[in-house]
């Protein structure tokens, strides 16, 4: 857990979130930009240089079910941490949107080497955040994940913890 002053990191993800409210850019134009923001807002370390267990879109080799193989993208990966996808949904609550998110990084972190992380988490960019753990052994449904409001992050001490959290560093 960081030590940082928890009002210090309300005020940062505050301003992260006034920010990006107006914005309409699209998932690639957004994703990584506000990733970034928020990793900054939270305290947390960013991927530079980026490696295999901290990185923005890992290559991932999935295969379906007809045996076609394709080099898919996890938006970002902190190995034994997190697995995110991201989206740009333009604004308003797309569960749509998310449910597809919540599919493709399900199912792309099960064609990634090693134990899969323990949480995964989709982003509608600037909006909202979905998380879920798997430390009953699934992810479970979309429905069991914890919803997060972005703009109201920083009045939410206990959904900052579970970030933060996400994002620490590993183990040495």
């Amino acid at each position: 857990m960081p030590s940082q002053n928890i009002a210090d990191t309300s005020d940062r993800l505050r301003g992260l979130a006034e920010r990006w409210a107006p914005s309409t850019a699209n998932e690639r134009a957004s994703s990584k930009s506000w990733m970034l923001g928020l990793l900054n807002a939270l305290g947390a370390a960013k991927p530079v240089p980026p490696n295999e267990l901290h990185q923005f879109e890992l290559p991932v080799l999935v295969v379906d079910r007809d045996g076609r193989e394709a080099v898919n993208f996890i938006d970002f990966l902190k190995a034994a941490h997190v697995a995110i996808e991201a989206k740009a949904g333009g604004g308003g609550a797309d569960d749509l949107l998310l449910r597809k998110a919540f599919g493709q990084v399900r199912n792309y972190v099960a064609h990634v080497p090693g134990t899969p992380p323990p949480y995964l988490m989709v982003v509608d960019v600037a909006r909202t955040a979905i998380v879920w753990d798997r430390w009953t052994g699934a992810y479970g449904d979309f429905a069991a994940g914890r919803r997060i409001p972005l703009a109201t992050l920083h009045e939410r001490p206990v959904d900052i913890r579970l970030l933060q959290d996400l994002h620490q560093p590993h183990d040495p």
